[in-house]
């Protein structure tokens, strides 16, 4: 499966915060703003420094591209902000509470 295209540039994250739902699950906070079908989802990531250094930072990005590239999702623009807490979860364990975010917002399975 290919990953979903991304969100670039301050403008469109800012519409996502401003437009969107928003949902927390044990250190992750999802904003979610629906899209048409045809546009797919564009998905956005927060990892700040409190999470730890650039190796465990650029991991953690993986793994949530990975949870979505896996799980389908409504056609939506997605942004995810994870905290310092969710480098301790295991793979399992982030994926249950991303998953839970995102149903909360409406951008789950589609």
């Amino acid at each position: 499966m290919r990953s979903p295209r991304s969100l670039s540039g301050k403008s469109q994250f800012a519409a996502v915060f401003a437009e969107g739902r928003r949902a927390r699950s044990d250190g992750l906070t999802v904003w979610a703003l629906s899209q048409p079908a045809e546009s797919g989802t564009r998905l956005g990531l927060s990892v700040g420094t409190s999470a730890g250094g650039a190796i465990a930072r650029n991991r953690m990005r993986r793994r949530l591209r990975a949870i979505v590239r896996i799980n389908p999702l409504s056609p939506a623009d997605v942004v995810v902000r994870a905290d310092r807490h969710t480098v301790l979860l295991s793979f399992q364990e982030l994926e249950k509470h991303l998953l839970a975010a995102l149903a909360r917002v409406g951008a789950g399975e589609s």
